[in-house]
């Protein structure tokens, strides 16, 4: 759940200040936010995947209960882990 907020908190603000680039190319405040987000993640998911699977992502346990890896109470769980949290940080 931390991660997860982290990763929501962060590409919140990046999306937020992204259009306020002072570069002037949207391009670039592209590539700028894509960048950091994407290394953020990765760091998370190295991190705690080892400690939660790295089911950051509602998708991601989805996808594992459709190919038999997760139980169905357990999706359940994750999926509201995932969702209260992210929710909860939007403002």
């Amino acid at each position: 759940m931390f991660g997860h907020g982290v990763f929501t908190r962060r590409s919140g603000w990046l999306r937020h200040h992204g259009g306020k680039a002072r570069w002037g190319n949207g391009a670039l405040a592209l590539l700028c936010n894509t960048l950091p987000t994407g290394a953020i993640l990765t760091v998370l998911i190295l991190t705690l995947g080892p400690i939660s699977g790295a089911h950051f992502n509602p998708a991601v346990s989805t996808a594992m209960a459709l190919r038999g890896d997760l139980a169905a109470r357990s999706t359940a769980i994750y999926i509201a882990a995932q969702v209260v949290p992210s929710t909860a940080l939007v403002r």
